[in-house]
């Protein structure tokens, strides 16, 4: 086998290049959308949890809100509104 046929040329070079980069950016635009739902996931997860404490604490002290207003907090916090 000649030594001329194993030769790189910038033709070659610039088609491998290609090759690896059309895929790495195809697959970081999908994970860029996915985070983006997975971000909302997230928040609706925390805000959930945030309410089932609030709950839990009303529940604790017979429905007293006066002894859950850092969990208030945290439902505002989470949520954005009240309950």
């Amino acid at each position: 086998m000649p030594y001329f046929q194993n030769k790189v040329t910038f033709e070659n070079l610039t088609q491998k290049i290609r090759i690896i980069i059309i895929p790495i950016s195809l697959f970081l635009f999908l994970m860029y959308l996915t985070n983006c739902s997975a971000e909302d996931e997230k928040k609706e997860k925390r805000c959930q949890q945030a309410r089932r404490i609030l709950q839990l604490c009303l529940l604790i002290n017979e429905r007293d809100s006066r002894f859950c207003d850092s969990q208030t907090a945290g439902v505002y916090n989470s949520c954005g509104t009240f309950l």
